[in-house]
């Protein structure tokens, strides 16, 4: 199905939901990593409180910490990064 949409100028689009979908999930692809790596880390007093201690001990508890939370969270590809902006590109350039 399609939805009528105008621009700036008053001109008339006609927009599938499958291309706002496809756009709308790009968009979330490029910053879902970010955010559940957000959410994940420790506070910033903690972490600073580990480096902290790890210095005092000689450990490696906070680098641990930071590096489980990207491997858990891991950053999408260069390919896949590039696919998902060409998606938002093209939506935005039949749609401006």
């Amino acid at each position: 199905m399609a939805k009528t949409s105008y621009d700036i100028n008053g001109n008339v689009y006609e927009i599938e939901d499958s291309e706002m979908t496809a756009k709308s999930e790009a968009e979330d692809n490029l910053l879902q990593y970010k955010r559940k790596r957000k959410f994940a880390y420790p506070s910033y007093p903690e972490q600073l409180d580990a480096i902290y201690w790890d210095n005092k001990n000689g450990t490696t508890n906070w680098k641990n910490s930071i590096d489980k939370v990207k491997a858990d969270n891991p950053k999408p590809s260069d390919v896949q990064v590039a696919e998902w902006e060409k998606v938002i590109s093209d939506f935005d350039s039949k749609y401006p």
